[in-house]
């Protein structure tokens, strides 16, 4: 009996002991500091994530999906740089700026440039393809030669015109690339040509497809009673802070205004981001792009977030 209470004493003792150390541990706390040892912010991202993000970029950017070989090298370039903006920036510039052909094929510039003609195509004119274009020139061209032969000069000339803008759609894409064209250019140009004006058949329509693609809002009433009379009659009317004529200077005066490089804001938005700029975010941008059209850098300043990235 002696025993068993002697042995019950000393683990009580124990007890007591350890309970005692724990107190002195928690009133009195040790803060232990490892030097370097700060975590990055992307700590834990995975791989497959990586590749999740490298494979939008590409198709967004180029039209395509990465092969496997430039997903290794861009995923272990990325994680050398610790996934930072400014490595995501490199790679974007790579892929809109670049000149040396990747997987084989063409240049990065001039898919970057070919990606953008055809989203513009989609956003403008439903993907008119190249062959449907050169069938309308053929149809206005054959009634240009009829006004000529006929001595109709005024509507043979007004017709080649028209031709000639359709045949401009056709070299966008390399103008874009060139650097000969910016996206207010090509605006312009999406817009005043014949196969905007059969998709958006007489002028009520034409005014409000505008406004529509180029604002993301319809016009207002006062708009609209200043806007018809400009492109349907050439009579001249103030409109967005400018003076029109006619329909080529209504076209100008429309894709030149704020309001239009705030809608191409709200597209690219829309397109990487798939929501609205936020009044902020379009207060961030517009004075720039407003003077300076790029949509080459508004294009990476996303694409480089972690909001595009989903890390």
């Amino acid at each position: 009996m002696r025993n068993f209470f002697t042995s019950k004493s000393i683990v009580l003792g124990v007890i007591c002991c350890l309970l005692g150390l724990l107190s002195h541990a928690c009133s009195d706390p040790q803060t232990v500091v490892v030097p370097d040892n700060e975590p990055t912010p992307y700590d834990g991202i995975s791989t497959l994530k990586i590749e999740a993000y490298l494979s939008r970029m590409y198709i967004d950017l180029q039209g395509r999906v990465p092969t496997a070989e430039e997903l290794a090298d861009d995923v272990a370039m990325l994680r050398t740089q610790n996934l930072g903006e400014q490595a995501r920036r490199t790679l974007a510039e790579r892929l809109v700026y670049g000149s040396d052909s990747l997987a084989g094929g063409a240049p990065p510039k001039q898919l970057y440039a070919l990606q953008i003609y055809e989203a513009m195509k989609t956003r403008f004119l439903e993907s008119v393809s190249a062959n449907e274009i050169l069938e309308e020139i053929v149809v206005v061209s054959n009634a240009a030669e009829m006004d000529s032969l006929a001595g109709n000069w005024e509507g043979y000339q007004i017709k080649k015109a028209r031709v000639q803008r359709m045949a401009d759609l056709l070299n966008l894409g390399e103008q874009f690339e060139e650097g000969e064209i910016d996206i207010r250019d090509m605006s312009a140009a999406m817009v005043y040509n014949d196969i905007y004006d059969i998709i958006n058949m007489n002028s009520i329509n034409f005014i409000r497809a505008c406004y529509d693609n180029l604002f993301w809002r319809y016009p207002t009433e006062v708009e609209f009673d200043i806007a018809f009379p400009i492109v349907e009659y050439g009579q001249p009317g103030q409109l967005l802070g400018g003076t029109a004529t006619d329909k080529a200077s209504f076209v100008e005066l429309v894709v030149n205004s704020r309001e239009c490089s705030e809608g191409t804001i709200i597209w690219a938005f829309q397109a990487l981001l798939a929501r609205s700029p936020s009044t902020e975010e379009i207060n961030h941008f517009i004075e720039s792009f407003h003077n300076q059209p790029d949509l080459r850098q508004l294009q990476i300043a996303l694409i480089t977030t972690d909001e595009y990235a989903q890390f």
